[in-house]
């Protein structure tokens, strides 16, 4: 039980927190739950960019950064993630020999 409450946890301050304090998901006006759906689809993966993103600054200043920067913007909807190098040439090799 205590492992359960643990990971919950996890998620609720891995997640949740960082939407509700990069984002400010919490204070979203938005009603219809077609919108609502939407809109966290974009928030998770404008989380999912930015936390791949090798630049040393806080989501926050990386949100500041591609909404200045095209160049910067560019790189975070279109490059591969450094860390995911590795899993794409792999990846890209075992689709070619099946």
């Amino acid at each position: 039980f205590a492992h359960a409450v643990r990971g919950h946890w996890g998620v609720e301050n891995g997640l949740h927190w960082t939407l509700d304090i990069a984002f400010r998901e919490d204070e979203c006006r938005v009603r219809q739950p077609v919108a609502r759906e939407n809109l966290a689809v974009l928030r998770h993966l404008a989380l999912s960019r930015l936390k791949n993103d090798d630049t040393k600054v806080g989501l926050q200043n990386k949100r500041l950064k591609a909404a200045c920067n095209e160049d910067y913007l560019t790189k975070l909807l279109f490059e591969w993630p450094k860390s995911d190098e590795k899993t794409k040439s792999s990846g890209n090799a075992n689709i070619s020999k099946a």
